[in-house]
């Protein structure tokens, strides 16, 4: 499962053209744009590749259970999603995760799925 990852990180940095590696602790941070860090973890167990983004950070108060209230609309929608809202308590901040099935992965499909991510995120 690791030289999987390994070989779709090597195919997404070549297609990207970003110096992309995986760290001794077998994962991967791609930014996009100067802005946006993109987190990649393989679970060995599930055989998927974690994909997760750190949003923003919310405080306490109205505005962020307003956010909550949406993110949990979103998440339950039927709708083409790009992936789920999430919230770390430890660092107080907006998460957007995604899974994707491993074995069947390659840097293509994942360079397409972040293209289009982003895209649609730049959009809304």
């Amino acid at each position: 499962m690791i030289d999987q990852f390994q070989n779709v990180i090597r195919d997404l940095g070549a297609l990207t053209a970003a110096p992309l590696h995986v760290d001794e602790d077998f994962r991967c941070v791609m930014n996009i744009n100067g802005e946006i860090d993109v987190f990649l973890e393989p679970n060995e167990r599930d055989h998927v590749l974690q994909i997760g983004c750190k949003l923003c950070q919310l405080f306490q108060g109205p505005f962020r259970e307003r956010i909550f209230k949406q993110t949990l609309i979103t998440n339950g929608s039927e709708e083409k999603q790009f992936g789920y809202f999430a919230f770390s308590s430890k660092n107080q901040r907006l998460i957007l995760y995604a899974i994707k099935f491993l074995p069947d992965l390659n840097g293509t499909d994942l360079a397409d799925f972040l293209e289009s991510s982003v895209s649609y995120g730049i959009t809304e």
